[in-house]
């Protein structure tokens, strides 16, 4: 999906005659403009003398430039109007662009004859005749050498005037606009209202200050003009594809197979449903359903009728949800839950009753197009509010460098509630590919993903580090071939070593990895790093460079930029700045900032830092480090020591005990290892972690898993993981246990909270210097002999430490 704007010659001109609008266009929109033989670089090649001739070359170097799914605005003045109408029925033709719009300016109708000809004029009357006729002429043109080199051409663009009458018969399928300068002596209103039969779709006429040449005085009108025939919506954006490709397949889930044009049907009798049910533009609609077609329907059709939707999983909890439903307060609520704790509930069937379009809804860039609910510092989900602008700006950034085409097959493997989705969902349906729903059960499943994946013959995938891992068996096992030419991560930090397993089976030549770091604030992804074997080898923490439209600063705790390659707190601006929060004005100004410039940052949370080569590396989040006995303690770092064991295939590490307690605080680690012949493999990862770090980042417990388990949004699901394994062993003889050691048995056990075994390590249960303080005043408390903690390091075990007190 690229919005470009073909701009051609007029008489005489070249394509720096296009040069300031650039700077002009809004973001987003490319402007192309066309060069023909005779001008500028190409000054050596002869002039053409005929529009056919002129169109013909033009389509030649737009096909090396346009790609399927392209949206182009045609713009021509004077000359340039008779080559924009051709051009328009050339590309409408044999292209798969969509062309969106014509914009003529400063010509009358092709079906207007010249009543002058000059072309065989000897120059002198041929200048006079050329100001009769365009009514300028550049005082350059009093040079003899200056003639020398322009005449030909300006003859040339006269005689394509002179020759040409319309080849074609058929009226466009294309909205036209004419277009005139106030003071335009030489194209009158009349001749410009005879443009109208140029089209059977939309017309109109366009007045703006300035005589025949006005673009070059002020261009400024006119281009904002011809930037607003670009879609500013995404709902607009979803209609101009649908309508330029009615019959490829837009969704399919299971055996439900939609085109974009039933899908745009379809969304259309939904977003009518919705307003007849009292949705008005700006309301809010919670969508709470299962993965299908009918979710995907439901959050179009919102847009369509103006709406904001709000995603909901309905995998959640029923009191999250009526927190969520608390905190949108939404005009309606569209799921297929039956305890929906809402009053107002639609179901999908309801919404298919509607009749006809909703009709323009009169939303706009800025508007906002949806609510996604993140974690909260105090536990209680906020929402983040973003705009129209903010979702194509994330589509315009990462089109062009991705080469995201018509022919892309995406999955939507994420949650509706998680951000990830709306860049799978609106990365296939704004760029005319075809988007696979995977079912919930599917996406838990990996072997049959992978099927899925090898089925539909997925080009575009998009996961969690966390997911992928869990995929990557099934990869290895699958016997089906993929067909992913893209693989992007997000949503967790990477750890690049798993990845040398993939590039193993589908090198980096065949399929593009992509670790892109992103955040719900700032519209899904700022940054994208590419990937190599070599690069994933040596574990890089790059996340890349910013999208563009995006920009990244590193700031202190005060604010101000930090020196090259020291740490910061990474700071987000540009086209995917969101909002702000769901009403919280308080919360929005301390993370939204405006700078003296007045342009919007978010402030992320997130420590990185800038490599010599301008890319940035994430370093987690400023407060995601954990503090035991007194230790910072970053817990991916102990996360990588566990990777680095070949037998290691995936690794998290969370702060067990009870919560609030220090005492019981402690580091428990969970792995997922190949196959392999010992049955325990934790005690020997237990001792490698001793030997790469301090003893207070040592887990004290490794327990092996068959998987992690994932939260709905694809990431660790810290909830999910089972009790930690303490490892207790049998115990080594059948003696029966002395007074003392069943009474110091009975203090571990309580300062801890766990069951405590004759020859469990005191510090592998989660003891630390805290407990230990505990275990000595709980043992004076008890009558049991007095303890220093040197004793307890000493002998850590409960056998070990009671033979040590009794020998004393």
């Amino acid at each position: 999906m690229r919005n470009i704007l073909i701009c051609l010659p007029y008489g005489g001109a070249g394509a720096s005659a296009f040069h300031a609008w650039h700077a002009l266009v809004p973001p987003g929109v490319l402007v192309l403009p066309v060069v023909l033989p005779g001008r500028e670089e190409r000054f050596d090649e002869p002039p053409l003398t005929t529009v056919g001739a002129a169109v013909a070359d033009i389509a030649g170097q737009l096909a090396g430039e346009l790609r399927g799914g392209d949206r182009v605005v045609v713009f021509g003045h004077s000359l340039g109007a008779v080559l924009a109408d051709e051009l328009a029925h050339t590309l409408t033709r044999t292209s798969t662009v969509d062309v969106l719009a014509v914009v003529v300016s400063g010509s009358p109708d092709p079906w207007h004859g010249r009543t002058e000809r000059a072309t065989g004029l000897p120059d002198d009357e041929f200048l006079a005749a050329l100001t009769r006729i365009v009514g300028y002429t550049h005082p350059a043109l009093a040079d003899q050498d200056v003639r020398e080199l322009v005449l030909p051409v300006l003859r040339a663009d006269i005689a394509m005037h002179e020759n040409h009458r319309p080849t074609h018969h058929d009226p466009l399928d294309v909205p036209v606009t004419a277009v005139r300068g106030r003071d335009d002596q030489l194209v009158s209103a009349a001749a410009t209202e005879g443009w109208a039969a140029a089209t059977t779709s939309a017309f109109d006429t366009v007045e703006v200050d300035g005589g025949h040449m006005y673009l070059v005085d002020d261009p400024g009108p006119l281009v904002a003009l011809i930037a607003a025939r670009f879609p500013t919506t995404v709902d607009a954006t979803f209609r101009a594809v649908a309508r330029a490709r009615p019959d490829a397949t837009a969704l399919v889930c299971g055996d439900d197979v939609l085109t974009y044009r039933a899908l745009d049907a379809r969304t259309d009798r939904f977003a009518a449903a919705l307003r007849a049910s009292g949705a008005r533009p700006g309301d809010r609609v919670a969508v709470c359903l299962a993965r299908s077609t009918d979710l995907v329907c439901v959050l179009v059709a919102v847009l369509k009728a103006g709406g904001v939707y709000v995603p909901m999983d309905p995998a959640n909890p029923t009191a999250r949800l009526r927190y969520l439903v608390e905190d949108a307060a939404p005009r309606l609520v569209v799921t297929d839950r039956d305890d929906f704790p809402a009053a107002r509930v639609l179901r999908p069937a309801d919404l298919d009753t509607g009749h006809g379009a909703p009709g323009d809804p009169g939303t706009t860039g800025d508007s906002p197009a949806y609510v996604i609910h993140t974690s909260g510092s105090t536990g209680r989900p906020k929402g983040v509010v973003v705009a129209h602008r903010n979702v194509l700006a994330l589509l315009a950034g990462t089109t062009g460098d991705f080469a995201l085409t018509v022919t892309d097959t995406w999955t939507m493997f994420h949650s509706s509630a998680f951000d990830f989705s709306v860049w799978e969902m609106w990365g296939a349906l704004l760029t005319g590919a075809r988007l696979v729903v995977v079912p919930y059960w599917v996406s838990r499943s990996p072997g049959e993903f992978h099927r899925l994946l090898a089925v539909e013959r997925v080009t575009v995938l998009c996961q969690t580090p966390s997911a992928f891992a869990q995929l990557l068996h099934a990869d290895r096992r699958g016997e089906a071939e993929l067909s992913v030419r893209l693989l992007i991560f997000g949503g967790e930090p990477l750890d690049t070593r798993i990845l040398l397993d993939w590039f193993d089976r589908h090198p980096e030549e065949h399929c593009r990895v992509v670790n892109m770091y992103g955040i719900t604030e700032t519209t899904v992804h700022v940054t994208a790093q590419t990937l190599t074997r070599r690069s994933a080898a040596a574990g890089t923490r790059s996340v890349g460079r910013p999208l563009p439209g995006w920009t990244v600063s590193l700031r202190d705790e005060h604010g101000a930029p930090v020196p090259d390659g020291a740490t910061g707190e990474i700071h987000v601006g540009g086209a995917g700045v969101a909002l702000g929060y769901l009403d919280r004005p308080e919360l929005t100004a301390a993370r939204f900032l405006t700078g003296q410039d007045g342009d919007r940052v978010y402030r992320s949370g997130d420590a990185g830092r800038f490599l010599p080569d301008g890319r940035l590396e994430h370093l987690g989040r400023l407060d995601g480090q954990v503090k035991i006995r007194g230790y910072r303690i970053e817990l991916d770092e102990i996360r990588n020591v566990l990777l680095e064991d070949p037998d290691v295939t995936a690794a998290a590490v969370v702060v067990g005990g009870r919560p609030g307690d220090p005492a019981t605080a402690r580091l428990d680690a969970y792995v997922v290892c190949r196959d392999r012949s010992d049955e325990n493999p934790t005690s020997a990862l237990l001792d490698r972690a001793a030997r790469v770090l301090p003893d207070y980042m040592v887990p004290a417990t490794v327990t092996a898993v068959p998987v992690l388990p994932l939260t709905v949004n694809g990431k660790l699901d810290r909830d999910a993981l089972p009790a930690p394994h303490l490892g207790l062993p049998a115990e080594p003889s059948a003696e029966p246990a002395g007074a003392l050691t069943t009474a110091l048995r009975e203090v571990w056990q309580t300062v801890l909270g766990v069951p405590v075994g004759l020859d469990d390590v005191f510090f592998r249960l989660g003891g630390n210097s805290i407990a230990a303080a505990r275990v000595r005043t709980l043992m004076l408390e008890r009558g049991l002999p007095d303890l220093s903690l040197r004793q307890l390091y000493r002998a850590p075990t409960v056998r070990t430490l009671a033979a040590s007190l009794s020998a004393r």
